[in-house]
This record gives structure tokens, C-alpha cells and sequence, in this order.
């Protein structure tokens, strides 16, 4: 915190004069406009913890996927214990729906990122190694049907379609970044496919911008939704 504060400062000083940036940082001992870093909603969110260890990380420095924040808080209020989850893309997020469901398997086509979750992984996530598109795609692992289907990772059309196929009859899927049309311009798909969505756009941890993810449901589903 101590390295963002000090960018923080020296950033005011070139962009608005060091006068202007000393009267402001004059009212108090650390300054009103250095207040959010140690309160507010980016501060509460673990933002800053985020920031200055390049990890996706609330403000206790536990794992959360890396998702926007609003999602995170949705998510964090109706997972449940019993829920199975399926993951395309494994990271931060694999450990964060683990501490929370009762299984998650999550697939992975990076080697050397497969083995590193691996040294940490708890014992209700299934890590998949697939290398090769269709293998990523089929996510064979010891579940069938997922109330809970993550797409986060490479080939994420074919994900989505293939995905359907192992939702349970509660079951939703969230689709990633769909703040990049290449993937917004699969939310209509769904529409047709008879699938309800909402979009959740926020800041997320690390990052500096907003980042969205749509939730695919229909009735009677695992969110209450």
C-alpha cells in the first residue's frame, strides 16, 4: 500500500503542478484523495491487494476468481455446498468455487499452469490437462452434469455449445468477457436456445476497467434466479 501511495502522489504532481497537488494533500495527514485506499469500494473489494500482487485476491488475500466484482458479491450469497461446477480455464477462480461447492473440475490446455495449480489444488478440484481443442472441449472428468458451467478459457464458442450438454436441469452458465464483441455476438445464440441472461459489468481484481460476464439461465435454476 505504501508503493501505491507513493505512485498516487507523484502521479498528482505532474498532472496537476506540485502547488496545486501539496494543497491538496495538505488537509489531513495522508490527504482526502488518498482516503480510497484505505476505505471505499475498490479498497473493501481487495482492489488495491490485487493491484500490488499481480493476483486476483479480496482484502484478506484469499483466492477469488476473477470476475467482476458485483458477479463476485451475486455468486458469494447463493453457491451452495451441494453444487457442481465446470470450469474452462483454471486459475484463482478454480480455488474460489472449491472453498465453496462441493466439487469443481476445471480444465486446462497450459502444461506448465496445470502443474502449478496442481501443487496447491484441495481435494475436491479435478484438474483436466487437455492440450488439444477437442479434448478442452469434452472436459472429460468424473462428472456428467453440472449445476454450474464457467467458460473462461480458449475455444469458448465451442465451449458454450458443447457446455449445454452437461448442464443438470438447474443448472446456468456464465460466459466471460463479454465486453469483447467476439463474444457478445455469442449472447444471442443463447437467447434463441430458449437460455434468460444478465450481464454483470464492473471493475474486477487487477485491472483498471470494467469487465463483464453474462449469466445464461432458465427457470427453476440453482441461483434462484
Amino acid at each position: 500500500m505504501k508503493l501505491l501511495r507513493s505512485i498516487f502522489r507523484f502521479l498528482i504532481g505532474i498532472t496537476v503542478g506540485r502547488k496545486t497537488a501539496m494543497y491538496w494533500l495538505a488537509s489531513n495527514s495522508e490527504g482526502k484523495l488518498l482516503n480510497f485506499l484505505d476505505a471505499g469500494y475498490l479498497y473493501e473489494n481487495g482492489w488495491f491487494r490485487s493491484l500490488e500482487e499481480n493476483r486476483s485476491v479480496n482484502l484478506r488475500g484469499e483466492a477469488i476468481a476473477w470476475l467482476p466484482y458485483s458477479l463476485l458479491r451475486f455468486l458469494n450469497d447463493r453457491l451452495q455446498p451441494h453444487l457442481t461446477i465446470l470450469e474452462y480455464g483454471a486459475g484463482a477462480s478454480s480455488f474460489y468455487f472449491a472453498a465453496r461447492v462441493k466439487a469443481v473440475v476445471s480444465v486446462e490446455n497450459n502444461r506448465s499452469w496445470y502443474e502449478h495449480i496442481l501443487m496447491n489444488k484441495p481435494q475436491n478440484l479435478t484438474l483436466v490437462l487437455a492440450e488439444n481443442e477437442d479434448a478442452y472441449v469434452q472436459a472429460d472428468g468424473p462428472v456428467s452434469k453440472f449445476d454450474f458451467i464457467l467458460v473462461d478459457g480458449d475455444f469458448r464458442e465451442a465451449c458454450l455449445r458443447k457446455g449445454i450438454n452437461y448442464l443438470s436441469d438447474a443448472g446456468v452458465i456464465l460466459l466471460d468477457d463479454t465486453n469483447a464483441p467476439e463474444f457478445s455476438s455469442l449472447i444471442p445464440n443463447m437467447t434463441r436456445l430458449g437460455f434468460k441472461h444478465l450481464r454483470f459489468n464492473d471493475f474486477a481484481p487487477i485491472i483498471s476497467y470494467n469487465k463483464e460476464s453474462t449469466l445464461f439461465y432458465r427457470d427453476g435454476n440453482c441461483l434462484g434466479l
